[in-house]
């Protein structure tokens, strides 16, 4: 099978892997983002690690939080990458390695990872809801990714949901968004408001499991915002499997008899009773596996 190079860059970490055409990990090595308001640096950065992999990969996928131009190859908006706004990186990483490129949104190279090697593998019909400091996923049906007009389908922390009376998220035009509401800087807001104490999502979460009232409260509070957000999903694009991930997210799928029992009390019923909410399996190497996924495509359309 195929080798390939895959890179998953977050805001502050960046991580390279060689991967096996059938989703093994060969080898990995990751450092943190060096300079992300200087996009030469950033994309010499990229190229090193790469090299370093050694190898011979056949291509190169890349994953990477921004609004993209696959076509072109160019990345038109990172916000927690600034360097790289307008610059064509498909093209220049193409020059500086000598390989094919294909960038991803990183919630689209996620749920490309789940579903080539993860707990969607084989789910012709999935949703992926990633959760942790944003709200972000993906969307597989027929078997293949949705990628929407602007290659920004499965972007959730829009999706809009009734705010709590007196939810004083910090922009005003934020307010009711689901990111606003369930994201783990939310939490923390939430718990400093209630608590007078800024709790991390893991303790406020391992909390409300002890048993404390107050944590319990804000937990069920952002359930209830995250299973009409679901309702909304699994009626609108009738998946069989809907997949929480992200580290938030992934304490989410803890209730997931909860959210399953609400989406069949409100959503489209013939949808809902078939659809199921798991975590996913990959962690962090979701995104990773889903860029290499995209550099195999690569290949085999070549």
């Amino acid at each position: 099978m195929a080798t390939v190079a895959a890179v998953d860059i977050g805001g502050t970490q960046v991580r390279a892997a060689l991967i096996e055409g059938g989703g093994t990990i060969l080898r990995r090595l990751a450092e943190p983002v060096e300079r992300a308001n200087d996009g030469p640096s950033l994309t010499a950065q990229v190229a090193g690690l790469v090299r370093r992999l050694s190898g011979e990969p056949l291509a190169l996928g890349v994953s990477l939080p921004a609004v993209i131009d696959r076509t072109a190859g160019r990345v038109e908006w990172a916000p927690n990458l600034p360097g790289w706004n307008g610059v064509p990186l498909g093209g220049e990483l193409s020059a500086a390695l000598g390989l094919p490129v294909a960038l991803e949104y990183d919630g689209h190279a996620a749920v490309l990872g789940e579903h080539w090697a993860g707990t969607g593998r084989g789910v012709a019909e999935l949703a992926f809801v990633i959760v942790g400091t944003g709200v972000g996923g993906g969307f597989i049906s027929g078997g293949q990714l949705v990628r929407g007009f602007t290659n920004l389908a499965g972007a959730g922390g829009w999706m809009s949901v009734p705010a709590p009376r007196g939810w004083d998220a910090q922009s005003a035009c934020q307010k009711g968004f689901l990111e606003s509401l369930i994201a783990g800087p939310a939490l923390q807001q939430a718990a400093a408001r209630q608590l007078g104490q800024a709790l991390a999502p893991r303790d406020l979460f391992d909390r409300a499991s002890a048993g404390d009232p107050a944590c319990r409260a804000i937990v069920e509070g952002a359930l209830e915002h995250l299973g009409w957000a679901l309702v909304n999903v699994v009626s609108l694009l009738n998946p069989q499997l809907v997949l929480l991930g992200g580290s938030v997210g992934l304490r989410f799928a803890g209730y997931a008899d909860r959210l399953e029992a609400m989406i069949r009390r409100h959503a489209q019923p013939w949808s809902a009773r078939a659809a199921r909410v798991a975590p996913a399996g990959l962690g962090d190497d979701a995104g990773l596996l889903g860029a290499g996924r995209s550099a195999v495509e690569l290949v085999k359309g070549a």
